[in-house]
């Protein structure tokens, strides 16, 4: 469990800016987005996704 009360939504969920790993609501109604790495290059990406506003 990472947070008491979060909730699973769905997972590879559309949106326009792409698709979402994994989506959750947390105990105040917050959408939360887990994105999952499985390598070093993935991790790059990520961090291309922070910097251009989109994580």
């Amino acid at each position: 469990m990472i947070e008491d009360g979060l909730k699973y939504i769905d997972h590879q969920r559309n949106t326009d800016r792409g698709p979402l790993d994994v989506l959750f609501v947390d105990s105040g109604n917050a959408l939360v987005v887990a994105e999952l790495k499985i390598n070093e290059d993935d991790a790059k990406q990520r961090e291309l996704y922070l910097k251009s506003g989109m994580g």
